[in-house]
């Protein structure tokens, strides 16, 4: 059997079939966790802003035109739902915790396989990179995480930001550059 492709899938959701709209769940959820999470830096918010977008895009499924790719309509609507959360968040003042556990923060080290130093280095590394990206400024992070964890291609990341293809560049240049600059203390041997 030939796997259908998310536009087909997206089609036949608008057409009213629940099966092929859970096969997009299935290949987006995760994905829109992690993007979510990214940006907004809470991993339950990030979950409850994964099942909003798959709630949106499903009911909009019928004014899907095809024109965009999926992941592109799906991430922009997703994108919209996190700036809102982020402008919400900051009207309330509140710090999310990170839950130990929750696959996205950084963890202990594991006895198992690391040394107590080495792992403890590798969740220290890990956590300054969560706080150096979350203080990037919203578009550089943005086109950051599409470029880098979802492997969006230029040209879609521009859609769902809605800029040109070099902006988008310029962007994810520039927010390595803020990186390597924040980070360079911490990597020097």
């Amino acid at each position: 059997m030939v796997a259908l492709t998310d536009k087909e899938l997206m089609q036949r959701a608008a057409d009213g079939s629940r099966e092929a709209f859970d096969e997009l769940v299935t290949r987006f959820r995760d994905r829109l966790v992690s993007f979510a999470w990214h940006l907004t830096g809470d991993r339950h918010a990030a979950e409850d802003l994964a099942q909003e977008t798959l709630l949106r895009a499903y009911r909009a499924s019928r004014r899907y035109d095809g024109r965009a790719e999926v992941s592109t309509w799906v991430f922009t609507i997703a994108r919209n739902l996190c700036l809102n959360a982020r402008r919400d968040q900051a009207r309330r003042r509140t710090v999310p915790l990170p839950t130990e556990g929750d696959g996205m923060s950084p963890s202990l080290p594991d006895p198992a396989t690391d040394s107590p130093a080495a792992g403890l280095e590798r969740a220290e590394l890990a956590r300054l990179i969560e706080q150096a990206v979350a203080a990037l400024p919203e578009r550089q992070r943005t086109a950051l995480v599409l470029a880098k964890y979802e492997e969006m291609p230029y040209e879609q990341i521009a859609q769902v930001l809605d800029s040109t293809v070099a902006a988008v560049k310029l962007c994810v240049f520039r927010a390595k550059g803020a990186l390597r600059a924040k980070l360079a203390p911490y990597l020097r041997s």
